[in-house]
């Protein structure tokens, strides 16, 4: 461990010639002092004369250059730095590693802080209340802080845990937690603060550990977790969003290599850019995307990037809002969630499978609503129910679209209002396997399968003259269509109508399957866009059905 010939310089050892409890400074200077003895309890005096009572605390460095140098078991009520460069750690080789202790709160304010650990036993460095990071609330500071933590040390902020300060703050602080280091207590990132340079960064890599009751980002805010880093939110919500819903300086997430979040409660993205990939995940019991409420009552735009071999599960719920927009793309990315709703924004799901996995699973019911869209490509979509144009008690537009030889699969598929599902080159099931109607289109909905897409849908119903099947060069079965009676447990079957539309393109003439068909509704044969060669001619050869009397005209 480096020792500096530095002036003032105080040495307490083993050897002191002093006892240890009985040491104190009245200068009112900011002294450099280098700490090594196991038992040593050092403070500073702020009382004129007589052993140091509980307020005493200990400031370090004002200047670039001092070096201070902790080591063994030492207790202080505060501790502040501002500047230099100080070391808090273990002895050194097979020596066990001993402990720092704030019986208050600890202040750095400028300089580097180093706190590292040797052996299997952790350094603990420990503040009864709070660590403040970066406040500028003292005239010391002039400088940025970069807090070190490495080993596996164990860093603890019993109350508030790891804050940046509520002040103005003007200069950069970094946070590096490396190695197999572990930090407790709550995390805050940022400071309301509106000053250019006034950045804040922590940064979770190797192996190390958060465990927080409570996560906050703020303005001018970046958080990364990689390389195996793991987060655990135990009490409290995560939130990743700006409170200074009007600034550009939106906090940024980032989770990548293997890193991760696990939270027992809610997370909150709003005002704020989160990305995930390389196997990194976050899972969670909500995670609400573009709003901190869940009524949605803030309006914001923010993105949520899963790129490749990232997750997000919700093992509740997940919901994105007001204009918010999720990126599913890279092979094996994948978002699951119990229930989930879609608020006027965006799912854009453009991630290869990998082995056959859905890139986008919900068990429960899906809402996707008021201008709300879903876009599935390449991959595959994993639904229970899904609810196109409803929130629950209002209906509205949204819109399904499924592409690139992407596979949806839903047990039931209601759609309201103007509703639209859009299936190009892709296939789509809805498997209900039951009486009840898989696919019913209660408004003025479109289905359209185009450029060679497939349907396999268990029952299907119509219930608005607007109601529209369109199947442009693409193939339909139906296992039944429109049944009533014993076959469909639909007592307003006579109630059904709409129209199927066969268009006929560069793909060929559509065909619909059904092993029963019974319908009151219109079919339109439009041959209009159909290149005929020579004097060829349409014409209908069958129509196969035991029901042929009734449609043969």
């Amino acid at each position: 461990m480096k020792k500096l010939n530095l002036a003032p310089l105080i040495v307490i050892s083993a050897f002191a010639s002093v006892h240890a409890q009985s040491v104190f400074w009245r200068n009112t200077e900011l002294p450099v002092a280098n700490f090594f003895d196991e038992n040593a309890w050092i403070y500073q005096g702020t009382t004129t004369a007589g052993v140091p009572t509980s307020a005493d605390s200990v400031r370090l460095g004002s200047e670039s250059g001092f070096e201070t140098t902790f080591s063994g078991e030492i207790e202080l009520r505060e501790l502040r730095q501002y500047g230099g460069e100080t070391f808090f750690t273990g002895t050194s080789g097979t020596e066990a590693p001993s402990s720092f202790t704030a019986t208050y709160r600890v202040y750095m304010h400028g300089g580097v802080s180093n706190i590292y650990s040797y052996g299997n036993t952790p350094y603990t460095f420990t503040s009864n209340d709070a660590f403040i990071l970066g406040d500028e609330s003292s005239s010391y500071s002039n400088e940025d802080l970069t807090l070190n933590i490495y080993g596996n040390a164990l860093v603890e902020g019993k109350n508030w845990g790891l804050c940046f300060g509520e002040a103005a703050q003007k200069y950069a602080v970094s946070v590096n937690v490396f190695d197999d280091a572990v930090v407790k207590g709550k995390l805050l990132v940022g400071s309301k603060t509106l000053a250019e340079n006034a950045k804040t960064k922590v940064v979770f890599s190797g192996n190390s550990k958060g465990q927080f009751s409570g996560i906050q980002m703020r303005e001018n805010s970046t958080l990364i977790v990689s390389g195996n880093a793991a987060l655990a939110n135990t009490a409290g919500d995560v939130n990743f969003y700006n409170e200074i819903l009007d600034s550009s300086s939106k906090p940024l997430v980032r989770f990548s290599d293997s890193g991760s979040l696990t939270a027992n409660y809610k997370v909150y993205q709003y005002n704020s850019d989160v990305e995930l990939s390389g196997q990194s995940n976050i899972t969670a019991a909500a995670y609400y995307l573009g709003t901190r409420v869940e009524d949605a009552s803030i309006a914001t735009s923010d993105t949520l990037r899963i790129l490749d071999n990232a997750s997000i599960v919700a093992t509740n719920q997940f919901g994105a809002y007001s204009n918010s927009h999720l990126s599913i793309s890279g092979e094996g990315a994948s978002l699951s969630a119990k229930t989930a709703y879609l608020d006027n924004s965006t799912i854009d799901a453009s991630a290869a499978a990998k082995d056959g996995a859905a890139n986008v699973s919900v068990s429960d019911v899906f809402y996707i609503y008021n201008s709300g869209s879903f876009k599935l490509s390449n991959g595959n979509a994993s639904l229970n129910v899904l609810r196109l144009g409803y929130d629950g008690a209002n209906e509205s537009g949204a819109n399904l679209n499924i592409s690139k030889n992407a596979k949806f699969a839903s047990n039931k598929l209601y759609a309201y209002s103007d509703a639209k599902v859009l299936v190009d080159s892709a296939n789509f099931e809805v498997l209900s396997q039951s009486k009840s109607n898989g696919i019913v289109l209660y408004g003025a909905n479109e289905l359209i399968l185009q450029n060679g897409a497939t349907a396999d849908l268990d029952r299907f119903a119509m219930y608005n003259e607007d109601a529209k099947v369109e199947l442009r060069g693409s193939d339909l079965k139906v296992s039944a269509w429109c049944i009533g009676g014993d076959k469909v447990e639909d007592p307003d079957y006579s109630l059904q109508t709409g129209t199927i539309a066969f268009v006929a393109d560069a793909y060929g003439i559509s065909s619909i399957e059904s092993m029963y068909i019974d319908y009151n509704f219109n079919i339109l044969l439009d041959f209009r866009n159909f290149a005929l060669q020579g004097n060829s001619s349409f014409e209908i050869l069958t129509i196969t059905s035991q029901y042929f009397d009734m449609v043969k005209n």
